[in-house]
């Protein structure tokens, strides 16, 4: 994922290439216009130039080349234009789109990558595990508890303590 950062570099970039673009849209429209008034210029005067005569076998002349010149530049113009606004444009606004939900977008993954099943207490509490014993630790423990309850004698608690003790 993107940092903050990379995304504003991003953003900056696309919008410096989508300006960059389409300046260069409106000179080719420019041109276009230019090309366009001359063509009229010279089909009202009846002026045209036949051009390369001995090369080619078809009659090129200048209002045909003008035309040709013109048709380009304004296809140009439309393309830049068209790439300007729909692939630069639209990067620089997702990034901008990205940054803003740059928080929530962070704080949503947080809940979902660390979500408990529902009905889990959000405070879990801990308590020790309690004493730990020997090996015959826990019977002696139980038997004392036997001996408290009155369900065996003094001298059964201390035999049973001998016994285990071996």
């Amino acid at each position: 994922m993107y940092t903050k950062q990379q995304l504003e570099q991003i953003r900056a970039k696309a919008l410096k290439v989508e300006k960059i673009l389409f300046i260069i849209s409106m000179v080719c429209f420019g041109v276009a216009t230019a090309l366009f008034a001359t063509f009229i210029a010279l089909y009202v005067s009846k002026i045209d130039v036949l051009l390369i005569p001995d090369l080619l076998t078809l009659e090129y002349t200048l209002q045909n080349l003008l035309a040709d010149l013109m048709s380009t530049f304004v296809t140009a113009g439309i393309v830049l234009i068209i790439l300007s606004k729909v692939v630069f444009r639209r990067r620089a606004v997702m990034a901008k789109i990205m940054i803003e939900k740059m928080d929530a977008t962070r704080d949503f993954q947080a809940r979902s990558w660390n979500s408990k099943p529902s009905g889990t207490p959000d405070i879990v509490d801990v308590k020790p595990a309690g004493p730990t014993y020997g090996k015959y630790e826990g019977i002696i423990h139980e038997y004392e508890k036997l001996y408290e309850q009155g369900l065996i004698t003094k001298e059964d608690l201390e035999n049973k303590k001998k016994e285990l003790a071996q």
